[in-house]
């Protein structure tokens, strides 16, 4: 079953697009096995997963199996039990979430293991939390990277596939504004804060389709299965994604641009004590519609110019996606900084 020709990575899961992210890159492109942990054990005996709802520890560490449609998209993961975990050499350990990589490194010491721990960081937080613990940090969240005093650290973006989050070769549906957020439209503070502003911004451009994509809105939830939120992206003109609570990385945000779509946001939401989230890397006048900066009249202003302009617009979010997000040129680095584990 286990090959020690390649080395063998133990992530853990709490997010769906990243841990795809981790998969392509350790499974595609560096070659190695892939696992992750299953069996309630993992909780019971070692606190991995630790959620006060039973229920979710279970998502976890049972479901896990149908959760990450693995026939689909990830078909060499696989799974090891507390009892797997001990006959196995681990060469590294990822967690995304700091509970998790506490987990690994106790294990590790209990079964006497050489594995190399990585903390991995999508989300914003205060840098002391991991720095009295982590040795080697990837951190696609540009605020902990900067403020983070771990030796050995890398700031990348967290890879998806962009052969389905791509241009299409026409979009019929050029005035339209969806946003894809859960619990935007009927959720709870903060996440419906500026909802009555997408209801403004749709009553002033009433030839405009508006959708809300995920729990509470019009457009029903969608899967976390990438094709099918590709296929929504693509479909629309424009994506509306004002988070009053940031965003470490921002999924949404990037995957709207590598599809060609301008966003909507607001830059207030996206500063962290005066440093800016890593998605406003990718904003600029040309590619994006800061409601922090304008009213709605002008907004609305600046989204029928550039529906007039949609092609042009389009090719230049896409330039700005790449001059960003260069996913081989960032695997370069990532290789490094790997080789160079403490």
């Amino acid at each position: 079953m286990y090959k020690r020709n390649v080395m063998n990575v133990l992530l853990d899961i709490h997010h769906h697009d990243l841990f795809r992210s981790l998969y392509l890159l350790f499974r595609k492109r560096l070659r190695f096995n892939v696992y992750l942990p299953y069996g309630m054990e993992w909780n019971s005996l070692y606190n991995y997963a630790n959620y006060p709802n039973i229920d979710t520890v279970k998502q976890y560490l049972l479901s896990i199996k149908h959760w990450v449609n693995i026939a689909e998209d990830m078909p060499d993961l696989q799974f090891l039990t507390i009892d797997e975990y001990k006959d196995i050499n681990i060469d590294i350990a990822v967690a995304s979430l700091l509970e998790n990589a506490m987990v690994f490194h106790n294990i590790n010491n209990i079964f006497d293991k050489k594995t190399k721990n990585i903390i991995q960081v999508g989300n914003n937080f205060p840098a002391n939390q991991i720095d009295g613990f982590g040795k080697n940090l990837m951190s696609s969240s540009a605020v902990v990277y900067e403020l983070s005093c771990i030796k050995n650290k890398i700031f990348y973006h967290q890879e998806f596939d962009v052969n389905l989050f791509s241009p299409p070769d026409k979009c019929n549906n050029i005035k339209s504004v969806y946003s894809i957020q859960h619990q935007f439209g009927e959720g709870i503070p903060p996440y419906t804060l500026d909802f009555e502003l997408f209801k403004t911004l749709k009553n002033v451009l009433p030839e405009f389709c508006f959708k809300c994509f995920g729990l509470g809105g019009d457009g029903g939830v969608i899967t976390n299965i990438p094709k099918e939120i590709s296929e929504i992206i693509k479909n629309c003109g424009f994506i509306f994604h004002v988070k009053p609570q940031g965003d470490g990385y921002g999924y949404i945000y990037h995957n709207a641009y590598a599809c060609g779509k301008p966003v909507i946001y607001k830059s207030e939401y996206l500063f962290y004590n005066d440093i800016k989230m890593t998605p406003m890397l990718l904003f600029d006048d040309q590619t994006s519609i800061d409601l922090s900066k304008m009213s709605i009249e002008s907004a609305s202003d600046k989204i029928l110019n550039m529906t007039n302009d949609y092609e042009n617009v389009t090719k230049s979010v896409i330039n700005k996606f790449k001059s960003i997000s260069n996913f081989d040129y960032e695997f370069v680095y990532i290789k490094k900084f790997i080789e160079d584990l403490i």
